[in-house]
Order: C-alpha cells, then structure tokens, then sequence
C-alpha cells in the first residue's frame, strides 16, 4: 500500500497529565476524530520526556502501562520505526524540564483518496505544497484578514 504524505508532528502534553498518561484526553480525542475519519493515519509514535532537570529520555508503546498501550494502539495502525534519533533529539531540545511530547509520524489518508479519485477521472495532480502557518499569517496580515 503507498504511502501519502507523511509529517512528523510533537505534540507537547501538559504537565502533569493526571495518572500519568502520556497523551491528555483532548489530545486523544482529537486523534481519534481524523483517524476514524480516514484524514489521517498514524504510522509510528514515540514519547520524549525531560525530567526536572532537563536530561530526556524516550519510550514507546511497549514501555507504556497495559492500559495506555492499549488505549493508544487503538488509534495507532502500526508501529513502522521510521521515528529517527535525530527526530527524537530535535525534539527533545525543544521541551522544557518536567514536560514530555508524544511524537507522531501522520500520514494524510484524504491526499490518497483525492489523488486517486482524480486519476480515476482523468486528471493528476500536478502539486502538492505544504505551506507553513507563518506565511499564511504573514499573508493574512499584509492584506487585513485574519482568520478566527
């Protein structure tokens, strides 16, 4: 099965999470929203954590308790290894002490979809562009719209 377009995404959870869990119940609700609406598909994870002091250590859904693990593979299709060290690292060096981010590689289901269904009636699609949230702030600033 091909691949669509994959982004690495860390989310920051706050801290602490009540009983420790390592993604906070909003977080997991809106991953289950676009994964149970085919927008998205999760292909791997990993957890980053800073303790008080700021050394970070890492896990992954085999070192979660039984009823995290299982909570989270329900949204996880499967657990590919494509989360590199330098990935974990650049992650780390964002979080501050005493935080931790679940690290996510999201593959976009709907671009797979679209793609497909304009081939079937003849087209193709000739771009594909991620434009960074700054340039559409900036955009939306130079011209006095900006969304809510």
């Amino acid at each position: 099965m091909p691949f669509g377009p994959i982004e690495l995404v860390a989310l920051q959870t706050p801290e602490p999470i009540p009983g420790g869990e390592v993604v906070s119940e909003g977080m997991f609700d809106a991953l289950r929203e676009l994964v149970e609406n085919d927008a998205i598909r999760i292909v791997d994870i990993a957890f980053v954590h800073a303790d008080r002091n700021g050394v970070i250590a890492t896990s992954e859904l085999g070192d979660l308790d039984p009823r995290q693990a299982a909570r989270l593979h329900e949204l996880v299709a499967e657990v590919a290894g494509l989360i590199s060290e330098e990935d974990i690292a650049a992650v780390g060096d964002l979080l501050h002490p005493a935080s931790s981010a679940a690290v996510l590689l999201l593959e976009h289901d709907w671009v797979l979809r679209l793609s497909e269904r304009t081939r079937l009636a003849g087209g193709k699609v000739l771009l594909h562009l991620r434009v960074p949230r700054e340039t559409i702030a900036e955009a939306e600033a130079a011209h006095g719209t900006i969304r809510r």
